[in-house]
C-alpha cells in the first residue's frame, strides 16, 4: 500500500491511498481512492509544544496517542454512565432498561469495529496505521455514546 498526504486543511488531512489490485478487499471498498482522516492527536487542547502527541514522530507514537485519546473518551463515557446509574438509583422502571441498552451498545461498538476492519491479521491487512485508525474510530464512537448518555442523564433529572 502506498500512502501519500494529498492536502492538509486545518486539522483534516486528505490522504491518497494507492492500493494493489484487490477487487474483493473490504478495505479497498471501504476506503476507495481517498478518505478524510481527522487525526485526533492534533486537537487544539493537546497541541502543545512539549506534548509528544502534538506532532508524533513515528507511527508507533501516533498509534499510542490515538489509543490514549480513545481510552480517555471511554473513561469519560464510563463516568457519565456511572452518573446516570446513580441518578436513577434502584428505579425498577428505568435501571434495567439503561443497563440493557449499555450492554447492547457495547456489543454494537464491537461489531461496528469489526465491520470497519474485517478479517484476520489486521496489522498485516490494513498496515501500520490500523491501530491508529481503529483507536480514532473507538474514540468517535465513545464520544457519540457519551453524548447519548448525557441526554439520558438530562432526561432523568441530571445536569447536561
Amino acid at each position: 500500500m502506498n500512502l501519500r498526504i494529498w492536502r492538509c486543511v486545518g486539522q483534516a488531512i486528505v490522504v491518497l491511498i494507492v492500493l494493489p489490485p484487490q477487487p474483493e478487499s473490504a478495505w479497498s471498498q471501504m476506503v476507495g481512492d481517498t478518505f478524510a482522516l481527522t487525526p485526533t492527536w492534533v486537537s487544539q487542547d493537546v497541541a502543545k509544544a512539549d506534548d509528544p502527541c502534538s506532532r508524533p514522530t513515528s507511527q508507533t507514537a501516533a498509534n499510542r496517542c490515538a489509543a490514549d485519546r480513545a481510552n480517555r473518551a471511554e473513561d469519560e463515557m464510563q463516568r457519565v454512565y456511572g452518573q446516570l446509574l446513580a441518578m436513577v438509583g434502584d428505579n425498577a422502571d428505568i435501571r434495567p432498561q439503561i443497563e440493557a441498552t449499555e450492554k447492547a451498545w457495547l456489543a454494537y461498538r464491537d461489531a461496528y469495529l469489526e465491520a470497519a476492519f474485517p478479517g484476520e491479521r489486521k496489522n498485516q491487512r490494513y498496515g501500520s496505521m490500523y491501530s491508529m485508525l481503529r483507536s480514532a474510530l473507538r474514540q468517535r464512537l465513545a464520544e457519540q455514546h457519551t453524548a447519548n448518555l448525557k441526554e439520558l442523564l438530562y432526561r432523568h433529572g441530571g445536569s447536561k
